[in-house]
């Protein structure tokens, strides 16, 4: 289980952090922060790990990611509707 909070990696390559729960409790709604090329997007991508092309491959520690978090991003991310 990936609590909100928990660093990602996803099957497209993405990095995110799991901001809520999904349909299930494991598979919860990811925001996307870094592209599969080490690139960021400039606003996360919500994404359902329900879908098999986001789903989660593993865990990371927080410095994995090498992400600064803007705190008022990840809430835009978790207000709008998950990408299927």
């Amino acid at each position: 289980l990936y609590p909100p909070g928990s660093w990602v990696s996803l099957a497209n390559g993405d990095i995110g952090i799991v901001i809520r729960r999904g349909c299930k409790a494991h598979l919860p709604i990811v925001a996307s922060v870094r592209r599969s090329d080490g690139g960021l997007y400039h606003n996360p991508q919500c994404r359902d790990t329900a879908d098999s092309r986001f789903a989660i491959v593993r865990g990371l520690r927080g410095g994995d990611a090498r992400v600064t978090v803007e705190p008022h991003k990840m809430l835009a991310c978790y207000l709008q509707p998950a990408v299927f």
